[in-house]
């Protein structure tokens, strides 16, 4: 399998009735998920697997939440897909080796860099934010993404990366979206 989305995350506002939310993105495992619901007015509480709702397309590109409740209007959900920062896999003297397997851990280790790259709806980066100019590239800021925010214009991921001198730092450019 592989992962088809950079969405980790998505949110919908019901109306009255829904009992079906699409979730666009690969859920593994079931303690990965995360269902929210914020009725109109009042505070959001976590839903329970299984009993408020369950889950179809484990282990597929795409899935979707049932409801045990049909919503009301306004009903806000937010869907989350949380991948601990773990490393579970081993592949050293356990026999048989899987390709099935080491697929499954590298699609894991794409959806943990996406819970930090700032995609999907709802979701910001968890690096540093600067606005404006980024400071000078030094060995303090070295292997640190940062997320330089230039007022009116791009928002870009960058990563202070030592040249090939061994001496001087220079940044590197991740990628950017508009602002």
């Amino acid at each position: 399998m592989t992962v088809y989305t950079p969405l980790s995350n998505i949110s919908y506002t019901t109306t009255v009735g829904i009992t079906s939310l699409p979730v666009p993105f690969k859920i593994q495992r079931l303690s990965d998920l995360t269902v929210t619901r914020t009725p109109t007015g009042l505070a959001g509480a976590e839903l329970s697997q299984g009993t408020d709702y369950l889950y179809v397309g484990l282990g597929e590109p795409t899935g979707s939440v049932t409801l045990a409740t049909p919503s009301e209007n306004g009903d806000f959900y937010v869907i989350t897909r949380t991948v601990p920062e773990i490393q579970d896999f081993n592949i050293r003297n356990t026999g048989a080796y899987h390709p099935a397997n080491l697929e499954d851990a590298l699609d894991r280790l794409v959806t943990m860099i996406q819970q930090h790259s700032g995609t999907g709806l709802g979701s910001g980066p968890t690096w540093p934010v600067i606005v404006g100019p980024p400071p000078a590239p030094s060995a303090a800021l070295a292997n640190t993404p940062i997320v330089v925010k230039y007022p009116g214009g791009p928002s870009v991921v960058m990563i202070a990366c030592l040249q090939s001198d061994d001496v001087t730092y220079e940044w590197i450019g991740l990628g950017s979206t508009s602002n």
